[in-house]
């Protein structure tokens, strides 16, 4: 198990890069990881 912390800009970055982030927590999260978000 692990944690995962992610960080996203929206307004620096693209919507495509943000996207991408919450696909990558929602399939850890499916892994059994946690996943923080900011």
């Amino acid at each position: 198990m692990a944690t995962l912390t992610i960080g996203c800009f929206p307004g620096l970055v693209g919507n495509m890069t943000y996207d991408f982030a919450l696909k990558l927590a929602e399939a850890a999260v499916n892994k059994g990881h946690k996943v923080n978000l900011w």
